[in-house]
């Protein structure tokens, strides 16, 4: 039963995206990316708001609002002409590192200790309870799982598990594998955007699957939520970098939503994405600036949507841990840098950590500048959370760092990519196929 659980939320979240993302974005490049984190962000949604309102989960929650989008669509007028880029041999090394992840995940060879420890407790927990356990997520014991994280990855892996009320290990793992393609689908969106030239765009792609799989695979990382955040810092990048580009809104709309509802450290990339595309869409001056305020808003909303219940919860429960943050320390920076230096040689990453040293060079970039200055804002964050934190720094740099590195680099290496011979298409005098175009018009 869960591997058709698995199949149903999968299906249903990609029907119920496809159906906003054509609603919204009309006119917009076909990105199965993009729609599928758009469903499982509204399918988030629904269960937050269920487990406020105090109504239990049922397996047919996701089924229902697939099919409610499939009826959308077919209600909807024919998707237009879509642009297409031909398949090559980096799609191959892509399709190949996909199956190698899926395979080991599936297997159970490559799952990551939170994975039973913290997500999986937490999905369990979620399953028996029909929805948000908040007598489970406030009991003190319980700081280890990170009651204040976003719900998103155990959401999903307690509605896979609804219909038999129990776990098979093996299906919920698969979704690391999935959202490891979905990761990989939106770096092939971004490159065939950026990259100027087809040799260039394959070899990159091939590079970045290789190079995560590679960290995935050493670290034994599936079962936790951090590829979530490297997947909506990849779906963003085209609206970062072309932000009058047909659906470029709602695309950085859903891209800061998935961050904010993966984990609490993409919070703060969903603001710095905002902010980003606030800037990007200044410099292209595709709007009079009486405009931006209300566009910005519009396409602040998803993530607004994510953020306020889930602080909500936090507050009312007081699920806050007091370990997240403290007085700034220079002691424990000078402390962590040594262990941050390390943590970028780390083997497990095979020397792709290098591309940190091309930041100056794409920050030189103007068209590249806001995406890069996102990258820079997180690792930022992520300096500043080590030089807060009440714990033992040297430890938790060298537990952390390494894996939330893989927020930020994928990203990066597109950005490396399309840094040079990049000859993307004109930015147009007004952002059409919109769903900020829904707005009224503003004199």
């Amino acid at each position: 039963m869960n591997g058709l659980g698995f199949v149903a939320v999968v299906l249903s979240a990609v029907a119920l995206g496809t159906a906003l993302t054509r609603r919204f974005a009309p006119g917009a490049p076909d990105s199965l990316s993009a729609g599928f984190a758009a469903g499982l962000i509204a399918l988030h949604l629904v269960l937050q708001a269920m487990s406020i309102l105090g109504l239990g989960w049922h397996w047919l929650v996701a089924p229902a609002l697939g099919a409610i989008g499939w009826l959308w669509t077919l209600r909807s007028a024919p998707a237009p002409a879509r642009e297409r880029w031909a398949l090559g041999w980096g799609d191959g090394a892509a399709f190949a590192a996909c199956l190698l992840i899926c395979g080991l995940a599936v297997a159970m060879a490559i799952d990551n200790p939170d994975f039973v420890f913290h997500w999986g407790l937490k999905a369990r927990k979620f399953a028996l309870a029909g929805g948000l356990d908040f007598r489970f997520l406030q009991a003190p014991s319980n700081w280890r799982v990170h009651p204040d994280y976003p719900n998103l990855l155990p959401e999903l892996f307690a509605i896979t598990s609804l219909g038999e009320r129990s776990f098979h290990e093996p299906v919920l793992l698969a979704w690391s594998g999935l959202f490891f393609a979905a990761a990989l689908l939106a770096a092939r969106e971004a490159l065939a955007r950026l990259a100027a030239d087809s040799l260039r765009r394959q070899a990159a792609l091939a590079f970045i699957a290789f190079s995560v799989a590679g960290f995935v695979i050493a670290t034994e990382l599936t079962g936790n939520a951090d590829a979530l955040i490297s997947w909506a810092l990849l779906l963003a990048l085209p609206a970062l970098v072309e932000p009058a580009a047909p659906g470029a809104a709602f695309r950085l709309a859903i891209a800061a939503a998935l961050a904010a509802s993966s984990k609490i450290e993409g919070v703060p990339l969903a603001g710095f994405m905002l902010a980003g595309f606030l800037w990007a869409l200044v410099s292209s001056r595709v709007l009079p600036r009486r405009a931006l305020a209300l566009r910005l808003a519009m396409v602040a909303l998803p993530t607004a949507l994510v953020v306020a219940p889930w602080l909500a919860i936090n507050l009312r429960h007081s699920l806050f841990l007091t370990t997240n943050s403290g007085p700034f320390s220079l002691e424990r920076l000078d402390r962590a840098m040594p262990f941050l230096a390390r943590a970028l040689g780390a083997h497990s990453w095979n020397g792709a950590t290098a591309v940190v040293l091309l930041i100056p060079l794409l920050l030189w970039s103007r068209s590249l500048r806001p995406a890069t200055t996102v990258c820079v804002a997180q690792l930022a964050f992520y300096l500043w959370v080590y030089s807060t934190s009440p714990v033992d720094t040297a430890s938790y740099v060298q537990w952390s760092f390494p894996r939330l590195l893989l927020h930020v680099l994928p990203a990066l290496w597109v950005l490396a990519a399309g840094w040079h011979g990049r000859s993307p298409k004109p930015l147009s005098s007004s952002i059409t196929g919109d769903f900020a175009d829904e707005l009224p018009r503003l004199p």
